[in-house]
């Protein structure tokens, strides 16, 4: 005869088979395992997966933008490269004008001088003869026509 491990709490019993369960009260598996009903074992959630008490199997919950989450709550814990960390547990896209190199950090504004689309993950510099002031999306032409150059941040004429 086999016999089979049903764990309760912190004791495991040796049972003949799953059948012998009915007589004993089991505990559901704790947040972030799982179990196939084989009243063996708790398995650990693999990575980028969650599950709550008494799960059956993992859920994904690498969701958009998301680089790693909680196997007991399915929350964020990091945001990848042009998304920011909410404290809500979810990531958000970086709107145009700023930027996030993941992680836990926000989006942050780009610097006068600078421009991003959404989801940017730096900010890029403006050409010579375009500027944008703080949390720009684009770079405009220089204020003055007909000069050498213009500050890239201000547009005023440099030359």
């Amino acid at each position: 005869m086999k016999l089979r491990n049903l764990t309760l709490a912190t004791t495991v019993i040796l049972l003949p088979s799953p059948a012998y369960a009915q007589y004993f009260e089991c505990e559901a598996c704790p947040a972030g395992t799982w179990n196939n009903g084989n009243y063996e074992s708790c398995q650990k959630c693999a990575a980028g997966t969650f599950a709550y008490v008494g799960a059956s199997s993992c859920t994904n919950c690498l969701t958009t933008g998301v680089a790693s989450c909680s196997s007991t709550t399915g929350k964020a814990t990091s945001c990848k490269s042009g998304f920011g960390f909410l404290f809500s547990g979810a990531c958000s896209q970086c709107s145009a004008g700023t930027y996030s190199s993941g992680g836990t950090g926000s989006c942050y504004p780009c610097s006068s001088g600078y421009y991003s689309n959404a989801g940017a993950s730096s900010c890029t510099k403006c050409p010579v003869g375009k500027y944008s002031t703080g949390g720009a999306s684009s770079c405009t032409n220089c204020l003055t026509t007909g000069v050498a150059s213009c500050s890239s941040t201000t547009g005023k004429a440099t030359s």
